[in-house]
C-alpha cells in the first residue's frame, strides 16, 4: 500500500511537471491577456474571443490538445465576426444571410477579412488552423488521425514508401547511406518494439475512414506525412537512426516524446490564434 502511495505521488509530480512545461510554452498569451476572472465581468464583447484564447491554453497545459485547438479556432471565429459585424451594414448582412443559408462559418469569415482586416500570410495559417479546427470537431477524423500516425510504425510497406519519399533517397540509397555503423538485427528489433507500441495504443480503434469528412482527411493525411519531415531528415539524412536502434525497447517512447504530434498542432493553432487576436485588435 505504502509503495503504491509513492507510485502515486511521483506519477502526479511528473504530471505537473509536465503541465508546468506546457505552461511555459504558452505564458506568452496569458501575460498579454488580462485575466480571466476580470473578463467575467467586463462589458467589452472582446471578452469572449480573449476568454476562448485563455481557455485554449488552460486545456493546453492539461494535455486536452483536440479541445484546445477547438478553442483556438473559437477564439478566431468570434473575433472575425465582431469585426464583421462592426464594419457591415444591415443590407451587407442580409446579403450574406441570404448567401449563405448553411451559416456563416470561419472559412467564410476569413475570405471576408482577407487583405482588409488580415495579411495575407496569417490568412493562408488560419486556413490551416480552419482545416485543424475542422480535424478535432469530428471525432471520426481525430480517431483516424491516430490510425494514420500508428501505421507510420506497424505497416513495413507503408513505411517503406513515405521514408523514401521524404528522405528524397530510394531504398537501395538509404541502406547504402546507413551501412556504416547500422546494426540490421538491431533495427528489426526497434521495428518489432515500433509496431507493439502501436498496437497497445492504436490497434483497437475502429476504423471509421469511412465517417471521415473526406476534404479533412486530405488535409490530415497531407498534414502527417509534412509534420513527419524533419523526423525522417533527423533520423535518416542525418543518420540519427543509428543511435536510435541501440534501445529497440525505448525506440517507440522516444520519437513519441521527441515529435509529440497532438501537442506541437495545439501550441501551433495557439500561436495563430494570438497572432490573429493582435492583427484584429482584440489584445
Amino acid at each position: 500500500m505504502k509503495s503504491k502511495r509513492i507510485i502515486d505521488r511521483k506519477k502526479a509530480k511528473e504530471i505537473e511537471k509536465k503541465m508546468l512545461q506546457r505552461q511555459r510554452k504558452v505564458q506568452y498569451v496569458f501575460d498579454a491577456c488580462p485575466q480571466i476572472e476580470t473578463l467575467e465581468t467586463s462589458p467589452n464583447p472582446n471578452k469572449l474571443p480573449i476568454g476562448q484564447l485563455i481557455s485554449a491554453c488552460r486545456q493546453f497545459m492539461m494535455g486536452y490538445y483536440e479541445n484546445s485547438i477547438l478553442n483556438s479556432a473559437f477564439a478566431v471565429e468570434y473575433s472575425l465576426l465582431f469585426k464583421i459585424n462592426s464594419e457591415l451594414n444591415g443590407t451587407d448582412k442580409m446579403a450574406i444571410a441570404e448567401k449563405y443559408k448553411g451559416g456563416f462559418d470561419l472559412r467564410y469569415a476569413l475570405n471576408l477579412a482577407r487583405g482588409k482586416w488580415i495579411d495575407e500570410p496569417l490568412y493562408n495559417e488560419l486556413q490551416l488552423l480552419n482545416n485543424l479546427r475542422d480535424m478535432s470537431a469530428h471525432p471520426s477524423n481525430w480517431i483516424t488521425l491516430y490510425k494514420l500516425l500508428g501505421k507510420q510504425f506497424a505497416d513495413e510497406e507503408i513505411a517503406k514508401k513515405w521514408v523514401s519519399k521524404a528522405a528524397n533517397k530510394s531504398p537501395v540509397q538509404i541502406a547504402e547511406s546507413l551501412k556504416d555503423g547500422f546494426d540490421v538485427e538491431k533495427a528489426k528489433q526497434t521495428h518489432a518494439a515500433m509496431s507493439s507500441y502501436a498496437d497497445a495504443r492504436w490497434a483497437n480503434l475502429p476504423d471509421l475512414e469511412w465517417a471521415t469528412k473526406k476534404d479533412t482527411l486530405a488535409f490530415q493525411r497531407d498534414y502527417v506525412r509534412r509534420y513527419l519531415q524533419p523526423m525522417v531528415d533527423e533520423l535518416l539524412n542525418d543518420k540519427k537512426i543509428i543511435g536510435l536502434i541501440q534501445n529497440p525497447s525505448t525506440a517507440a517512447e522516444f520519437v513519441m516524446n521527441r515529435y509529440r504530434f497532438p501537442e506541437d498542432t495545439a501550441l501551433r493553432a495557439i500561436d495563430m490564434a494570438f497572432e490573429a487576436l493582435k492583427q484584429l485588435k482584440v489584445i
